[in-house]
């Protein structure tokens, strides 16, 4: 009896989980860079709205207009693990009257959140990663199969530099837009 079929058979099954095993490697090295991604990216961000929280406050006539900005609080963290995740956070805030409005990056998610709060200045010493606020927005780092570059999308949607300033311009507006209203 020839039993080579059965030998075939145990082959496919190597091969499978060979590729099984390569898919799942692939997968952990794109979540890893899309992670590693992060921290710049909210850098980025915090120089953008830092620029825009210095043009407003200097045409600012009345101090309690002003707008407060916390410092960009970041850590990277490689794990000694082969194969673990790394951990990747920054976040900065800015705050004014009754409001303040956060951006958060957490290992490939970086979200916009919004919160009222009574004291400003105590405020800007949260740990905004470790509050469970719903995000307003969300951008997520996807590494393009083709080009192995990070992409940052939005609602699965690609966004490109103009879409990624223009956001954050609305995301400021928006700020002093509800923040107008409470004065």
């Amino acid at each position: 009896m020839d039993f080579s079929w059965v030998k075939q058979l145990a082959e496919q099954s190597n091969q499978q989980e060979l590729q099984r095993q390569e898919k799942e490697r692939n997968a952990r090295e794109d979540k890893r860079l899309a992670a590693l991604a992060t921290v710049p990216f909210v850098e980025k961000i915090f120089v953008l709205i830092q620029t825009c929280t210095d043009e407003f406050n200097k045409h600012c006539m009345f101090p309690n207009l002003r707008i407060v900005n916390s410092r960009l609080t970041k850590w990277s963290k490689t794990p000694d693990v082969p194969g673990a995740e790394p951990d990747e956070v920054a976040y900065f805030m800015f705050a004014r009257t009754q409001y303040m409005y956060g951006i958060r990056g957490v290992n490939g998610l970086v979200e916009f959140v919004e919160l009222p709060v009574t004291d400003t200045s105590s405020s800007l010493n949260m740990r905004l990663h470790e509050l469970g606020i719903d995000a307003s927005k969300t951008f997520e780092a996807e590494l393009d199969p083709a080009t192995r570059a990070i992409v940052w999308k939005m609602n699965g949607r690609p966004l490109d530099g103009p879409a990624i300033i223009s956001t954050c311009q609305q995301y400021f507006s928006e700020f002093i837009s509800r923040t107008n209203e409470d004065t």
